[in-house]
């Protein structure tokens, strides 16, 4: 090369540095751009290992330490969505609902803010079992499933779980959600109708003003108003102490390399 000539320059989108991780006994040669830049986790671990040879071939690997269940898999789907963010390609679209529950069960403790969010969006839309939306919400620090599945298992127009399988939960969150699943009958049993309350006029006093219910036959003038029979309310009244450590990321797992 010419000494006069300049010094050719990395391209900022394609030259890609890469770093080898060994998870349990499998080898994987992935873009660290990504991992250094999107995650807290690994930007402090780049840092202590600037000078280091870890990472930089097949004989010296980064032995990554995958949180409590993870499994080499897990991390197999977590790749896949990073390797087209790096080169920003899209995301695929073929992942199921359980290779996008194994991006969010590593996404959430290494930090990865964007695809932790990507994952919820596609779990969201495939959760239809509302033990299972508490127990994922749990789990990985979902408050919106912890609701809604709390929310589900509360409503009596919902059949009652078996005991055991409310026992899983945990006896206090079976214990409030009996409770809730009470106090909505005996609304019922007092003539508030919870099924009727998106038809109920509100008067000036507070109650309903028409004739008969049709969907449970009291007269319409028994109803209370909306807001005293939605069950959300009680709920997320019942469940505060939960719910509102989820809004402060205490329920997070924080991941370590």
């Amino acid at each position: 090369m010419d000494r006069d000539s300049p010094v050719p320059r990395r391209h900022e989108q394609y030259y890609i540095d890469t770093i080898v991780y060994q998870i349990e006994g499998t080898l994987f040669k992935v873009p660290s751009r990504y991992f250094h830049e999107k995650s807290e986790v690994f930007q402090g671990a780049s840092q202590i290992s600037s000078t280091s040879v870890e990472g930089t071939s097949d004989e010296h690997p980064v032995k990554l330490v995958l949180p409590q269940d993870a499994t080499a898999d897990d991390f197999l789907q977590l790749v896949r969505i990073i390797y087209p963010l790096t080169v920003g390609l899209p995301t695929p679209t073929d992942l199921s609902r359980t290779q996008w529950i194994s991006v969010l069960k590593l996404a959430t403790p290494w930090g990865f803010k964007d695809i932790r969010q990507r994952a919820i969006t596609n779990i969201s839309s495939s959760n239809e079992d509302f033990v299972e939306r508490v127990e994922l919400g749990r789990r990985y620090s979902v408050k919106s499933w912890v609701l809604e599945g709390l929310t589900g298992l509360s409503s009596t127009e919902n059949a009652l779980l078996p005991l055991e399988k409310l026992e899983e939960l945990g006896l206090k969150t079976a214990m409030r959600l009996l409770y809730i699943r009470n106090w909505q009958q005996t609304n019922k049993q007092n003539g508030a109708c919870r099924r009727a309350r998106e038809e109920v006029v509100t008067s000036y006093n507070g109650y309903g003003n028409y004739d008969n219910c049709n969907q449970c036959g009291h007269p319409r003038n028994n109803h209370r108003i909306r807001s005293e029979l939605a069950i959300d309310p009680q709920v997320e009244n019942i469940f505060s102490d939960e719910l509102s450590m989820m809004d402060k990321g205490s329920v997070w797992p924080k991941g370590e390399l």
